[in-house]
């Protein structure tokens, strides 16, 4: 308790009574490092998942090295972040999306007209991307939930915003940017599972929950803006993280 309490003074974040969970993000020798506290009766004690990150993340080049992906994947993944197609990384916790995401955030055409919306700040995109990271208050500090962070992004009109990560139970957090008008371009991480039936049911479920009076036109938003999906998965036998899947949306008129 006394660690976690020394941890939240330090990133600046304030617990309350009763609140289940809390992620927050600092940089500590020049690494981005992520931690997610949850809390009972949430959990039956206190626990703490530390993500630490290394000094300089990955280019697509240097996982293709690591095996993480394949030429030819990181080909195609260059083609789709410089045009103007949604998409969104898919895949369990710690199973790479962070670290593909931020790979791609340097091969983005215009970074200075994208804003990223971080629960942790676990990013390291080129100096011109506009970072915003949810704030938890901390003495006179305001919060500033995720919901708002994406709602303030786009009110400030920019070709493209990165949502990172898009959660089933928070699916408020992207109700306006799949039901307005023009929307700007928008790349989504994911948290979900692999099998393709499941992560359609969940990714459906998110648009449904985030505008209930009109599911169907949300869910057709979701495959519109962001028809391509990869999905990246840690492989247990093999102890690394893999690409496993580059798809598209099909679906009848």
């Amino acid at each position: 308790d006394d660690t976690v309490r020394r941890i939240l003074r330090d990133v600046r974040a304030t617990y309350f009574d009763g609140m289940p969970f809390i992620e927050v993000g600092m940089e500590y020798d020049g690494r981005r490092v992520s931690f997610n506290i949850a809390f009972p009766p949430f959990t039956i004690e206190t626990t703490v998942d530390i993500r630490v990150h290394p000094k300089q993340m990955p280019t697509l080049d240097d996982l293709v090295a690591s095996e993480f992906m394949t030429p030819n994947a990181a080909t195609f993944l260059r083609a789709l972040a410089k045009s103007d197609h949604g998409f969104a990384i898919v895949g369990e916790p710690e199973s790479g999306k962070t670290t593909l995401l931020s790979a791609l955030t340097h091969e983005l055409p215009n970074p200075d007209k994208t804003i990223s919306i971080e629960r942790t700040g676990e990013f390291r995109p080129p100096e011109s991307l506009q970072q915003r990271v949810v704030k938890w208050g901390y003495g006179d500090e305001e919060p500033i939930t995720f919901a708002e962070q994406v709602e303030q992004a786009i009110a400030q009109s920019p070709e493209c915003i990165i949502i990172d990560e898009v959660l089933t139970d928070k699916a408020e957090a992207v109700k306006q940017s799949l039901s307005m008008d023009n929307p700007p371009r928008q790349i989504w991480a994911f948290r979900g599972g692999s099998v393709t039936k499941r992560l359609r049911s969940a990714m459906t479920m998110v648009a449904q929950r985030a505008n209930p009076s009109d599911p169907d036109g949300m869910a057709k938003a979701v495959y519109d803006r962001l028809p391509f999906i990869i999905i990246t998965k840690r492989n247990k036998a093999k102890k690394k993280l893999e690409l496993l899947e580059i798809a598209e949306w099909q679906y009848p008129e």
